[in-house]
């Protein structure tokens, strides 16, 4: 679903402040970008030493800004492309001063370039688009080409999340994971069969109240 322009939506994420690192390349040359080196410096970009994790595709922001808020010893990078999309969750940051909550506007295929390695705790992948037309397996975030790239920058150890409706999306993901250097520790197809579980994102909270079904998974980083 396309989101309407907001009004003044540049001028509103210039407002948020230190909350929202503009970075953006628009660059359509995605290897260029990613070759390029313009790393984050975690300590000085959160005034302190502590472990960070990511959410890539972070939409509204109502997910990170929740698990920020529960989790003030943790600091936490929202990773997504569109401006216009995270304006909410950036100005909700703001609002409450989540000071261990930023906003990344960048391309998954770029994180390499703002993002150190061996720096990240876990990733979150919650509801990524599954891309399911033959020919676009190579996009979706769980493909080969993504895993590398979340391998080089997750500490020994670290952890990716995912959350789908999408069983076809789960299953290759579920194939994908175990052969590309990742161990599986958690799996289900019916994350909510007993109730809540964790923190509810905005496409979850529809997708309950619509009796799908939730697959979900824990993958570690090989070392």
């Amino acid at each position: 679903m396309r989101m309407r322009l907001r009004a003044n939506a540049s001028d509103r994420l210039e407002a948020c402040g230190e909350f929202v690192i503009q970075t953006y390349d628009d660059n359509r040359n995605v290897k260029e970008v990613a070759a390029e080196r313009a790393l984050l410096d975690f300590p000085s970009t959160y005034g302190r030493s502590a472990s960070v994790y990511l959410e890539i595709g972070c939409g509204q922001g109502s997910f990170i800004c929740e698990t920020a808020r529960r989790n003030p010893d943790n600091d936490f990078l929202a990773v997504e492309r569109i401006g216009n999309v995270i304006l909410s969750g950036a100005e909700k940051a703001a609002a409450e001063n989540l000071n261990n909550l930023r906003f990344l506007r960048a391309k998954a295929e770029c994180l390499e370039k703002y993002i150190p390695p061996r720096s990240i705790s876990g990733i979150y992948l919650n509801f990524s688009t599954p891309l399911p037309r033959k020919g676009y397996a190579s996009q979706r975030l769980t493909a080969p080409r993504f895993l590398d790239i979340y391998k080089k920058i997750l500490i020994p150890g670290g952890f990716v999340s995912q959350k789908t409706d999408d069983r076809a999306f789960f299953e290759f993901s579920v194939e994908q994971f175990e052969q590309n250097g990742f161990a599986i520790t958690e799996k289900t197809e019916n994350l909510h069969k007993d109730g809540e579980k964790g923190i509810i994102t905005e496409y979850e909270r529809r997708f309950i109240t619509q009796n799908k079904p939730i697959f979900a998974l824990k993958a570690i980083k090989k070392d």
